[in-house]
């Protein structure tokens, strides 16, 4: 998976070590749909809408070190 650094290193809350990120699972545009796209009779043209499952930001954190251990949470 693409690792992808944003700023400063966000920590993980359970153990601490430094949360990786992988591109978002839900097929986004970098976190947003096209919503004329999807539906073009309820959107305009250039109408975004931001992905539920990333929030926009087009990637998801995830702890290695809980995913080393296949504990899940």
């Amino acid at each position: 998976m693409p690792e992808q650094t944003t700023g400063a290193a966000k920590l993980c809350p359970k153990c601490g070590c430094e949360l990786e990120y992988a591109d978002c699972w839900n097929i986004c545009d970098e976190g947003y749909f096209d919503g004329y796209e999807e539906d073009p009779l309820w959107y305009g043209p250039g109408d975004m809408y931001a992905c539920d499952v990333c929030e926009g930001t087009g990637y998801l954190p995830y702890c290695p070190s809980y995913e080393m251990r296949g504990e899940d949470d």
